[in-house]
């Protein structure tokens, strides 16, 4: 009897924590890290640049290639762009630069907000801004005061979209959920008339669609057409801090009230988007010019290019600290005009 159970204990538990690690050996030895990152539907060909942003980001960094991990796991993995951090549930993770929604119902969100789910510790690196910062304090995670989007290093991925010629005087980066479809080329949803521009204006205004081919080249087009316009206006997160991260003034482009040009309460949720707020909460100051108009609603874009063209750059953000604070060793400088990424960055060799 002995002997059987020296069998089965070898068999059940043994060799399975040897065969673990020996995996981990080895995705050690590959220099290989773990990282989670949101993604689009499986059957989807493409991505959306923001969200694609995190691994080559980070890719670039450490000079390491990533290994996906489920928002839902056991392993040690590190969270980094996006509204993402209330996904997470089990094992450890490692946020630097991301963001939390304790608003919309999911895993761990409901009525009464957020709640750190049981058996997962955060450890943060930095937040995306204080209410990130605030949420998980009230869950009884400690953080330092270190914040920023991670994003804002994709002028370091394509420095020379900083210096390209500017085509157009406004470019409108829309958020994924305004497009008809969810591809390149799409027309945006035609219920949304502001998003209607005169035919005399047509050459002054771009739409930017923020999906775009699965790869490094097609995330970097994206950027590159947000470089050629001289301000942004945006629904989406990532398309406010890459233009600034370019040196292009963005402004949120929000549909609430009150109408028209405005200064806009940064800590007020219920007028202003709780990811634009979070973003813009580490900034020395109550409020930040935004321009809100219905979606449903025309909009006269001659008043909008001219209230763009007086509008200068709010975003004052030092980025030494969020550099420091990446919780892995660093491949590169801070002064590195440019972070190569490597090719063969991905484990798995997609986005999905």
């Amino acid at each position: 009897m002995r002997r059987g159970s020296d069998i089965s204990f070898l068999k059940t538990t043994l060799l399975p924590r040897a065969r673990r690690r020996i995996e981990l050996s080895r995705r050690a030895l590959n220099r290989e890290l773990n990282l989670t990152w949101a993604s689009m539907a499986e059957d989807q060909p493409y991505v959306n640049f923001g969200d694609a942003l995190g691994p080559i980001v980070v890719s670039a960094i450490s000079g390491r290639r990533l290994r996906k991990q489920p928002f839902v796991s056991g392993e040690t993995r590190l969270s980094t762009i996006g509204t993402i951090a209330q996904n997470f549930s089990g094992g450890t993770v490692r946020l630097w630069g991301s963001g939390l929604d304790a608003i919309s119902p999911g895993l761990n969100v409901d009525a009464d907000g957020y709640h750190l789910p049981a058996a997962t510790r955060f450890v943060v690196a930095a937040c995306r801004g204080r209410h990130t910062r605030r949420i998980l304090a009230e869950n009884g995670v400690e953080s330092p005061e270190v914040f920023g989007d991670p994003g804002w290093f994709a002028n370091r991925i394509w420095p020379e979209h900083a210096r390209q010629e500017k085509i157009h005087d406004v470019g409108v980066v829309l958020h994924l959920t305004e497009w008809a479809e969810r591809r390149p080329g799409a027309a945006l949803k035609p219920q949304l008339r502001r998003y209607e521009v005169p035919e005399d204006l047509s050459g002054r205004i771009a739409f930017i669609n923020p999906i775009t081919r699965r790869s490094v080249e097609g995330v970097g087009e994206v950027v590159g057409a947000i470089g050629r316009c001289r301000r942004i206006l945006s629904t989406s997160l990532h398309g406010l801090v890459v233009a600034e991260a370019l040196g292009i003034p963005a402004f949120y482009f929000g549909a609430t009230t009150p109408l028209g040009p405005q200064e806009m309460r940064i800590a007020d949720t219920r007028l202003m988007d709780h990811r634009m707020c979070d973003l813009y909460s580490i900034l020395d100051r109550d409020t930040v010019p935004a321009f809100i108009w219905p979606r449903g609603r025309p909009l006269d874009w001659h008043q909008v290019l001219e209230w763009c063209d007086r509008q200068a750059s709010i975003y004052d953000f030092d980025e030494g600290p969020l550099f420091e604070a990446f919780p892995f060793r660093r491949k590169v400088a801070l002064g590195d005009e440019r972070w190569p990424v490597r090719e063969d960055f991905l484990v798995d060799g997609d986005f999905l």
